[in-house]
Formats: C-alpha cells, sequence, structure tokens
C-alpha cells in the first residue's frame, strides 16, 4: 500500500509539473503576443525569439493569433509574414486543419482587397485541406465563397454548381445559417441571369431559414435582394415595399451601416422609376454621404450614378454629366468595370460631342473586361480541374488504401480462421491422443493385471501340485517305508535295531521338514491376493538394478486395491515410474522411501530419496514433472515437492471416494 501511495503521489506530481510547465509556456506565449500586437511596429528581438521557439502546438497557436490580429486589423505587411510562419509550422506539424485555416485567412485577406483570383485560389487550397481533414461543414463553407466570386465574375454556372454542392452538404449537416447563405447566392445568381421568377423562389426559400435563425437583419438582407429583383421586373412599386419594410429593422443603421444605406439609396431609385421625386434627392445625398463616411467606393459610385439619373430626369445634364464623370473616374481608379460601363454609355448618351469617344471607350473595356472576365473564368476552371484531379487522386488513393486495408483484414482474418482451426484440430488431436494413450495405459495396464494374475495362477497350479505331489506321494512313500522299517523291528540283533531306530529318525526328519515346505507353499499361495502392490515390488526391483540404490516400501495392507479404478492405480504407477526414473537420472541417490497410506479416503504417497536435489526456484518444469502434475491433475489430487542439497521429498495426496 506504501509502494501504491508513493507511486501515486510521484505520478501526480509528474502530472502536476508538465501542467505546470504547460501553463508557463501558455503565459510566455501570451507576453509574446502582447509585445508584438501593442506595438506599431514588431519588436525584432521578441519576432526572433518567436521565430526560434520549438515547432509544437501552443507555438502554432500563437502565430495565427498573431496573424489573425494583423488581418483585423487590416495590417497587410505584418499580416502576410505572420501567415506565412502560421502555414509553415502547421505543414511542419501536418496538421491539416490549421494548414486550412491559413489558408481560409489568406483568401479572406485577398478578397477584402478585391484580388478575386487569389482569393478564389486560397479559398480552394482550404477546401483541398480541409477535404483532406473530412471536415464536411467548413469545406462547404469554402466551396461556397468560391460560388460567391465565381457570381462576381459572371461564371454563373460554375457559381450555381459551387453553391448547389455546398448547400447539398448544408442541408445534411442542418447549418442552417450557411443554407440561407447558399439560397441567398443563388438567387442573386438567376437575378444577374434574367431568371427572375427563379431568384425570386430562391430569396423565399432563403427567408424561411431566417424564420428558424430570427435574424432580422438578415431578413432587411433578403428584403433588399427581393426588392432588385422586382426592380429589375420593372415591379418598382412591390420592390418599393420590400425596401421600406427592410428600413422598418431595428437599430439597422448601427448593425449594417452598408446595408442601411444601400436600401434608402434603392429606395429612391425605385421612386424616381416610378416618377416620385419625393424626398428623393435628399436620400441619394444622405446614403452618398453615409457610403463615403464608411469608404464604401463601390456604393459611392452607384449613388452617383444614380444622381445623375435624377438630373437627367430633372433635366439637369450638366450636373449629370458631372456625376457621371466623377462615377467613371472612380470606377477606373477601382476597376469596378460594369459600373464603369454604365458611366460610359450614360455619357454617350448625354455628350453628343464626345459620343464616339465614350462609345469607343465602351466597347474597349467592355471587350477587355470580356476578354479578362474569360481568363480568370478559365483560370478557375483550371484551378477546379487541378482540385477534381486532386480530389480524384485523393479518392482513388483511399478507395485503393481502403481495398488494401480490406484485403489486409480478409488475409488476416482468413489467416486467424485458419490459425484457429489448426490450433482447434491440434487440442482436438491433443485430446484424441490424450485418451488413446489413456486407454492404452489402462490396457497395458490390464494386461499387465492380466499377465500377472496368469503368473500367480500358474506359480499357484504349480505350488499346489508340488504340494499335493509331496503330500500324497513322496510323503506316502515314506510313511509306507516308516512302517514296514517297524515291521521289520523284531529283528534281535543289536546291529539290526540300531540302524532300523536311524532310518525311521530319518525318514521322521523327511516328512517333517516335507510337510514344513508344502504348509509353506499354502501360505504364499494364501497370501498372493493384491496384484497391484506386486506390480510397485517389481517396479522397484527393476528400477534399482538400474540405478544401482536401496529401497524401503511401506505400504499400508489394509487397503482394498480391489475398490479403487485402475485409473488410480494406472496413474499412480506412471507417477512413481516418472519419479525413480528422475532419481536415477538425476538425484545420484542411493536410497529410496515409498510410503503409501489410506487415510480419510485419501492416498497418501511419499517418494523420498538421499540425492543432491534441484533448485526449486529456478528450475522450470520439463516434461516429467509436468506430466507428474498433470496426472495428479486429472485425479483431483495435489502433488508438492521439497527439495534441498541432501534430499527430496514427493508428497502425493489422492482423493478414493468418488474415484
Amino acid at each position: 500500500m506504501v509502494l501504491i501511495l508513493l507511486i501515486g503521489c510521484t505520478k501526480e506530481k509528474g502530472s502536476k509539473n508538465v501542467s505546470l510547465n504547460i501553463q508557463k509556456q501558455e503565459k510566455l506565449y501570451q507576453d509574446y503576443k502582447n509585445i508584438l500586437i501593442r506595438q506599431n511596429r514588431n519588436n525584432d528581438s521578441t519576432k526572433q525569439l518567436v521565430f526560434h521557439l520549438p515547432p509544437d502546438s501552443l507555438k502554432r497557436n500563437l502565430l495565427f493569433d498573431i496573424s489573425y490580429h494583423y488581418l483585423v486589423q487590416n495590417d497587410s505587411v505584418n499580416f502576410r509574414l505572420w501567415n506565412y510562419k502560421t502555414l509553415q509550422i502547421s505543414s511542419e506539424l501536418n496538421d491539416t486543419t490549421k494548414i486550412a485555416e491559413t489558408y481560409w485567412d489568406l483568401a479572406s485577406f485577398w478578397y477584402s482587397r478585391n484580388v478575386i483570383d487569389s482569393a478564389y485560389f486560397n479559398y480552394n487550397k482550404a477546401y483541398n485541406y480541409y477535404s483532406i481533414a473530412q471536415n464536411e461543414f467548413q469545406a462547404s463553407r469554402m466551396l461556397l465563397s468560391m460560388g460567391i466570386i465565381q457570381g462576381n465574375i459572371k461564371d454563373y454556372l460554375g457559381s450555381e454548381v459551387s453553391t448547389i454542392n455546398a448547400l447539398r452538404s448544408f442541408i445534411q449537416l442542418n447549418k442552417y445559417k450557411q443554407i440561407y447563405s447558399a439560397y441567398n447566392n443563388l438567387g442573386i445568381i438567376n437575378n444577374e441571369l434574367g431568371n427572375y421568377d427563379k431568384s425570386i423562389e430562391y430569396h423565399l426559400k432563403a427567408l424561411k431559414q431566417d424564420d428558424k435563425l430570427n435574424d432580422k437583419y438578415l431578413r432587411a438582407s433578403s428584403f433588399n435582394n427581393l426588392g432588385v429583383v422586382y426592380r429589375n421586373m420593372g415591379m418598382n412599386k412591390k420592390s418599393r415595399i420590400y425596401y421600406s419594410s427592410a428600413l422598418e429593422t431595428d437599430s439597422l443603421f448601427f448593425k449594417d451601416t452598408n446595408l442601411y444605406a444601400m436600401l434608402i439609396d434603392n429606395l429612391a431609385y425605385s421612386r424616381l422609376k416610378l416618377g416620385d421625386t419625393t424626398m428623393v434627392f435628399k436620400n441619394f445625398r444622405k446614403s452618398l454621404k453615409i457610403r463615403d463616411s464608411i469608404n464604401n467606393i463601390a456604393g459611392i459610385i452607384i449613388n452617383k450614378l444614380h444622381i445623375a439619373e435624377y438630373y437627367m430626369y430633372s433635366g439637369d445634364i450638366v450636373r449629370a454629366k458631372k456625376e457621371l464623370i466623377e462615377a467613371k473616374l472612380l470606377a477606373e481608379k477601382t476597376s469596378s468595370y460594369s459600373d464603369l460601363l454604365t458611366s460610359l454609355l450614360f455619357l454617350a448618351k448625354l455628350d453628343k460631342e464626345k459620343a464616339l469617344e465614350y462609345y469607343s471607350d465602351y466597347i474597349s473595356v467592355n471587350d477587355s473586361l470580356q476578354i479578362q472576365e474569360r481568363l480568370i473564368r478559365n483560370k478557375f476552371a483550371r484551378i477546379r480541374f487541378e482540385t477534381d484531379q486532386y480530389i480524384s487522386e485523393n479518392k482513388y488513393l483511399n478507395t485503393r488504401n481502403r481495398n488494401m486495408l480490406w484485403i489486409i483484414i480478409v488475409i488476416i482474418s482468413i489467416f486467424s480462421i485458419i490459425y484457429i482451426i489448426r490450433n482447434q484440430k491440434m487440442k482436438y488431436d491433443k485430446l484424441k491422443m490424450s485418451n488413446l494413450q489413456q486407454a492404452a495405459n489402462e490396457e497395458i495396464y490390464n494386461l499387465l493385471l492380466i499377465s500377472q494374475n496368469n503368473l500367480d495362477e500358474g506359480r499357484e497350479k504349480e505350488k499346489k501340485r508340488i504340494s499335493m505331489q509331496l503330500h500324497d506321494g513322496i510323503l506316502s512313500k515314506f510313511f509306507g517305508v516308516r512302517l514296514n522299517l517297524e515291521l521289520l523291528n523284531d529283528g534281535t540283533d543289536l546291529q539290526s535295531i540300531k540302524e532300523r531306530k536311524g532310518y525311521i529318525e530319518e525318514l521322521k526328519d523327511l516328512e517333517s521338514e516335507i510337510r514344513s515346505v508344502s504348509h509353506k507353499l499354502n501360505e504364499d499361495i494364501s497370501s498372493l491376493d493384491n496384484n497391484f502392490v506386486k506390480i510397485l515390488n517389481e517396479l522397484f526391483h527393476e528400477q534399482s538394478k538400474i540405478g544401482n540404490f536401496y529401497f524401503n516400501l511401506e505400504i499400508d495392507e489394509t487397503i482394498n486395491w480391489e475398490e479403487i479404478s485402475n485409473k488410480i492405480k494406472i496413474n499412480i504407477y506412471r507417477i512413481i515410474q516418472e519419479g525413480i526414473h528422475n532419481i536415477n537420472k538425476y538425484s545420484e541417490a542411493d536410497m529410496i522411501k515409498f510410503i503409501l497410506k489410506l487415510k480419510k479416503f485419501k492416498l497418501m504417497i511419499v517418494l523420498e530419496d538421499n540425492g543432491v536435489g534441484f533448485d526449486l526456484g529456478s528450475t522450470s518444469d520439463g516434461i516429467g514433472l509436468s506430466n507428474m502434475k498433470s496426472r495428479i491433475g486429472d485425479l483431483s489430487g495435489k502433488i508438492k515437492f521439497y527439495s534441498n542439497k541432501s534430499a527430496t521429498i514427493i508428497k502425493m495426496e489422492i482423493p478414493i471416494k468418488n474415484a
């Protein structure tokens, strides 16, 4: 108990030490992080310390946190540096999920800067690694982001395929927010394609998901999207209803300022299309001011285009032209080609003198835009092709590995079954051989008994014959001679008398001796009622000649061997035989003592020798000892060995009550 407590305390102490070390390491890493992110410039010494930390999960998490901090802070230089370091250590640790997250952050970085090809490429990388990690949810999120980017470059078919594939996973996983986003994107795609009924259907499905999410701001976004569809359909009254309903959302200005400005602009534009100019210009200016405050360049361009249309509707061509030129310059600066085309088309209509120039620019930009979009679509297609090829190869490898695994399992199973069958067969054969051996032992013992009985019977018959012959033949003759001599005793001379008397005495002695022999033979015959004891005696006699030892047998004469089963007698014989064999082979003994007694329905057996003995602790059981133990076990008995340098004692105890 003391040892267990000491071990337990040691382990607990070790565990606490590990925990403390991890806590210290985490605190140290947090200090590094604070030093790096609280300064406008990276602390070079601290940065180098972090770079040279041993690669482990804590360092990886530290680098990821620092990288993400700079992403949120829009610090492109530091983000790129720490993102690269995070990717490096994640690759070293073979952490597929963290590699995917690192590519996701990089994709978000490029998307925020409108570098859509790089964004798409890194979303695709993240998708690949999430797929390898079998993280279906995150992989589908990357696929949806790729679908949204495809829609932005007018790859509507590709966008629809990516979005629908992502949607299937979201539906299976019951991810309602992502289901909403997928349906919303499908609605936007179909609106761009002019499939307005389908677009409305998808936006309404998105709204159904919002019923589960209960997010009033998502609902406001869907109302805005539905308003855009109805406006494109020329149903401005209905679009105005949706815009107005969205603007009734509480705290929308604070929660989603960009959406709030968009709704004000869209509502004013729908009213303008209906010919209702009430508050239109004021709302255009309000939306423009909000968008300018949050530096939403794309929104500012749209606002200026709408204000230009308002001036055109009011007949103020100069102001309209001014707004269009400003929109055109901003579109050129930000590479907003669709808005640039819109501004060029309006300018061509307004400025007759430069109409040809504007139309020429329109055609040139449109052609360049189509070429660029085609190149990007081809680039995306190439990326997807490489991804599909990679996934296909990965699936092939997974399938091959899975098949190999199944083949290995089947082979192992077959070999296991063969081994089990073979093992069972060997056990069966061993049991069969054991039974056959047992039967053979019994047969041998029975034959031994029969042989001994036959021998004893022969001896008995021979002894009786000799006894009868002595008694009935020789003794009778001697008796007759004696009578004749007595009859001749009438001779009176001294010599005759003396000789007759001598013959008579001699005959008497012979008669007495022969009678004694006869009685002795009959006594031996009556004592031959126990064959097993004789077999044991003969065993010791035979082995003593081989081993050159003396022996002393003490066998209980009260034992009725006829009531003891042959199984017990056979096994006792074999055990004693094995014991004597071991004595002859190893002990160098010159004296053996054997005791066999009956005590309370148990045979108590002792086999003792005065040999050199053996080490009970270091000696493993040989075949002989194992056989002795096995035989005793079969008889439900017990066996014990005692040995030192001057003697070896084997004690056995065998129950016979139910044998």
